[in-house]
């Protein structure tokens, strides 16, 4: 027999770059004293109930894209997520479904994802496996290396496509008064190709350093 669905509830993922910077907290790490953000997932167990919106612009289209996406997920980590944008120009609508499992195996790795999406604009459903290790390369946590790759193949092609990079973040606390920022260095090991990020709370700017950019803010 089958068993009951799982019940999924809706929530805003937190971030150390959110609008709303939650209050620095004072921990301890092998003896070391480091500050840390509080989320709002510590404080309380229950889940916020949001949709995340923002407006997007890119150097290849050079389109106004409004962009909306929300998350439903519940206790077992299954994890629905559910986007679309509206371009301002010509009315064009995409929208993506992806659905996944999420897994925690601490001994190996910090994270993996697997699970199927499905695009407009491919119109296919896509089945694929990611991971991700994380490593901090300073005690208080600030400076990471991330090691990312994904194995992804549509129902309709007949091979797999493979996604590997390697990401240098560094975060900064009250760059200014209430402003966070965050900066990112990444290489895609598939295309050798060099990447940016610079993020601060409602602001982010990605780049190839050559010919593409895009810019997003936050509503």
């Amino acid at each position: 027999a089958l068993g009951t669905p799982p019940r999924f509830s809706r929530y805003r993922q937190t971030d150390a770059l959110a609008r709303r910077s939650p209050p620095l907290a004072p921990a301890v790490r092998n003896g070391v004293r480091r500050t840390r953000r509080i989320s709002k997932k510590t404080r309380s167990p229950q889940r916020r109930a949001a949709m995340e919106t923002s407006l997007r612009f890119d150097s290849r289209t050079k389109h106004l894209c409004l962009f909306a996406k929300e998350k439903f997920s519940n206790d077992d980590n299954y994890v629905l997520t559910v986007s679309g944008s509206l371009d301002t120009k010509d009315g064009r609508v995409e929208s993506r479904a992806y659905v996944r499992k999420k897994f925690f195996p601490d001994a190996f790795l910090s994270r993996v994802d697997m699970g199927l999406s499905y695009a407009t604009t491919a119109d296919d459903v896509t089945y694929g496996i990611n991971g991700k290790k994380s490593f901090e390369l300073t005690d208080d946590g600030l400076t990471t290396l991330d090691v990312k790759g994904g194995v992804s193949m549509g129902s309709r092609s007949r091979g797999a496509d493979v996604d590997a990079r390697v990401e240098l973040t560094q975060k900064i606390f009250n760059f200014q008064e209430d402003q966070d920022l965050k900066l990112r260095v990444g290489v895609d090991l598939s295309s050798r190709k060099v990447y940016g990020q610079i993020r601060e709370n409602n602001w982010t700017f990605n780049t190839d350093f050559k010919e593409k950019w895009d810019v997003r803010y936050d509503l």
